[in-house]
């Protein structure tokens, strides 16, 4: 069974939420497959936070204008509010921790 992780962001509050339905066309969205990941581990987590940001790029290359200012802040505040509810959505610490910026004390339990 593949598991798809979706991410929908809408482009004027760039607030998103996540969801297991089909998303609205017009708002930037992410699917990110992690199936194949050892979660229980720090390379699995790794390599999906990897995968959340670089979806996170993708979902948001239309959003703002990169020539100017104000568009290049809205194209990060996009990718980064993506970023964040799919570290969210996934409800892993050591994911949580991560993005936090302190993979140095990941600690990961097998269940």
């Amino acid at each position: 069974m593949i598991r798809i992780l979706a991410f929908l962001a809408a482009a004027l509050s760039l607030t998103a939420a996540a969801v297991q339905a089909a998303p609205d066309s017009d708002q930037p969205h992410m699917a990110v497959k992690y199936a194949d990941l050892n979660l229980a581990g720090s390379d699995g987590i790794a390599v999906l936070y990897d995968r959340i940001k670089s979806a996170s790029v993708r979902a948001c290359a239309g959003v703002g204008d990169d020539r100017t200012l104000g568009g290049v802040n809205q194209n990060k505040a996009c990718r980064d509010e993506l970023v964040a509810e799919g570290v969210r959505g996934m409800n892993l610490n050591a994911l949580t921790q991560l993005a936090a910026g302190s993979s140095a004390t990941i600690e990961v339990a097998a269940h």
